[in-house]
């Protein structure tokens, strides 16, 4: 499961990141904007989050569990399945999943202790710095931006019906998961 996520973390923060400098569709209109290379992008992580649930759940023997982690995959697959259903939010919330990138760190650390290295290690040293500045600057201060730029957007998204704007909200409960 933790090679998976590892996986996962990587391509779609990579495929995030891309499509965020080079993907006018999504960039050009912050709520409206739409491209299909991003609605692939978020079906493909749907399927994952819906995976991970899954197989949390079926192992919550072994491994205990999470609250928090099953709260933050149904609010993300809540805002990708909205976000791809009515084409609202796609910027921010490839935004978010590019907050992936941070994930690899600490599954590594957890692999690295497995192995049996020492916190005095070098490598799980810079490995868990990296962690802790990746994970700060693109999941906490990164979450409160969107949100910043969420509401300074209002005008372009206040008029829909409630249940499209599912989307402008998740970021929001994203955020406080991530800075809990």
């Amino acid at each position: 499961n933790k090679i998976v996520s590892v996986v996962h973390a990587t391509i779609v923060a990579l495929i995030a990141g891309y499509l965020l400098c080079t993907d006018r569709g999504i960039t050009e209109y912050f709520s409206f904007g739409h491209s299909y290379a991003t609605e692939l992008l978020f079906q493909a992580s749907s399927g994952y989050m819906i995976y991970d649930i899954v197989v949390s759940l079926v192992n919550v023997p072994k491994l205990g569990f999470w609250p928090s982690m099953i709260a933050h995959h149904l609010a993300t697959w809540t805002g990708l399945f909205f976000c791809s259903t009515y084409r609202i939010g796609m910027k921010t919330t490839t935004a978010f999943l590019f907050t992936e990138i941070s994930t690899p760190f600490m599954q590594l650390r957890w692999f690295m202790d497995k192995m049996g290295m020492s916190r005095k290690d070098t490598l799980f040293y810079i490995n868990g710095l990296l962690a802790i500045v990746v994970f700060f600057i693109v999941r906490v201060l990164g979450s409160f931006w969107l949100i910043y730029e969420i509401l300074l957007n209002t005008y372009e998204w206040i008029s829909e019906p409630v249940y499209v704007l599912l989307p402008t909200f998740v970021p929001v409960t994203l955020a406080i998961l991530n800075t809990y």
